[in-house]
């Protein structure tokens, strides 16, 4: 501790007033934190509306490609509900797939689950795996069409879907690299992607598997 020329006493990062009222270092050293502290919420909160925001992309995808290819009616309902049925549970993966390419963790597992062969190996080789469910996603589609089990419209339709969640996916590139971190204070992204499993696993009529859980007190 030091006496300056000023009538300051300072203490390491800290300045005391003769007069007991705290100083201009210390003023300076809480503005900057109060600076960063607003800005880590701000980017979290950002990040956390923008996956909120693609949750809510998938989910419409979902509940599109069931009423346009499952709804009963269709001139090869078969087709339509297996179309369906691979579409959503490629949406499923999706999630999972994103989280572990933000995080840097391998998700191949889970997201096997949910992928037939050869589309799983396809997949799994990939190094931008989210990128890859949206690839398998437009090449489906084009079968789809050119096979004639959905028409123009229906292609349409779903491949605006599928455009807007790429769109989505630039954003939450740039947005979450830090908030999507798995540490306590950062989005709970595996909780929201079983949360959307179960939603999309519901609407199909499947089973669905419990909501994640806190583990050591932290939302995964």
């Amino acid at each position: 501790m030091g006496t300056q020329g000023t009538g300051e006493v300072s203490s390491g990062a800290c300045s005391l007033q003769e007069d007991g009222s705290l100083g201009p270092r210390r003023t300076r050293d809480e503005q900057a934190l109060g600076f960063r502290n607003n800005a880590a919420y701000d980017r979290w909160w950002e990040g956390r509306k923008q996956w909120g925001a693609l949750i809510i992309e998938v989910r419409a995808f979902t509940h599109t490609a069931i009423a346009l290819l499952d709804d009963g009616r269709a001139e090869l309902p078969e087709a339509g509900r297996q179309a369906a049925r691979r579409l959503v549970h490629r949406t499923i993966a999706f999630p999972y797939a994103l989280a572990a390419h933000l995080r840097s963790q391998d998700a191949g597992e889970v997201m096997g689950r949910f992928l037939a062969e050869p589309e799983r190996s396809r997949v799994l080789a990939s190094a931008n795996r989210p990128n890859a469910l949206l690839r398998e996603h437009q090449l489906d589609l084009g079968r789809l069409l050119r096979a004639g089990h959905i028409t123009d419209i229906t292609w349409r339709a779903l491949n605006e879907r599928v455009h807007a969640t790429v769109f989505g996916l630039d954003i939450l590139s740039d947005e979450m690299e830090e908030p999507s971190a798995r540490r306590p204070t950062t989005c709970p992204l595996l909780a929201m992607s079983r949360t959307t499993e179960i939603n999309m696993l519901e609407a199909l009529g499947e089973p669905q598997p419990e909501p994640l859980r806190p583990k050591d007190f932290i939302l995964g």
